[in-house]
């Protein structure tokens, strides 16, 4: 996202010179995301996050569990094989999205 748009997110956020919050939103992204906020003129808007996350790439047996996990919701344990998941794990590279999507492509 341009430097631009975030500025004008905070503008479009507030009233009353931030007295009252008219919009909140949920930044979502990579390191990219922190080093754009440090930006002189977007500092002010990073001064305003209340609160950050930042995760990690999940461990293999995190995804492993996932994964057996959706498949027990989704009502059939067993419909991949422990070989087709290490596999799905293996190509994941520790993001749960991924994972997930790449299941889904696979079962379609």
């Amino acid at each position: 996202m341009a430097g631009e748009v975030l500025g004008e997110l905070r503008i479009l956020s507030s009233a009353d010179f931030d007295a009252t919050s008219l919009l909140t939103v949920v930044l979502s992204g990579d390191g990219r995301l922190l080093e754009l906020l440090r930006q002189e003129h977007l500092v002010p808007l990073g001064t305003r996050i209340r609160t950050r996350l930042v995760t990690e790439a999940a461990s293999r047996e995190e995804l492993l569990e996932l994964l057996s996990h959706a498949l027990s919701k989704a009502g059939n344990a067993a419909l991949m094989t422990p070989e087709l998941m290490d596999t799905l794990v293996d190509h994941s590279a520790g993001n749960y999205r991924l994972l997930m999507t790449m299941g889904a492509e696979l079962l379609a």
